[in-house]
């Protein structure tokens, strides 16, 4: 934004100097995306692996937490892992009822 300027406190305020000549930016290069992982069949197999993986959570995690927090947190555990289950099955629920009607 020409004539704005960010200031120590965080807020844009009008500069005392306005630049005569608009100034130009250079386009913003795309990576090609044999660079993420070197070839589309990796970036292919990432992705895979990613979506299949991506929302795991399951007894490792369990009893670290435990150990973390410690046996007395365990019915806090238990009661928030409780309305973690509630919440995603009302949630389908909901999508399926969308669905169906």
């Amino acid at each position: 934004m020409p004539g704005l300027v960010c200031n120590t406190t965080q807020h844009f305020v009008r500069s005392s100097r306005v630049p005569l000549v608009p100034v130009q930016k250079p386009s913003v290069h795309h990576a090609k995306s044999n660079f993420y992982c070197g070839t589309e069949e990796l970036n292919s197999a990432h992705q895979s692996y990613t979506q299949l993986h991506g929302g795991f959570f399951g007894i490792p995690h369990m009893f670290s937490i435990v150990r973390l927090l410690g046996s007395r947190s365990l019915p806090w555990l238990i009661r928030a892992l409780l309305d973690h289950i509630s919440n995603k099955v009302c949630r389908a629920f909901e999508q399926l009822v969308v669905v169906v009607y």
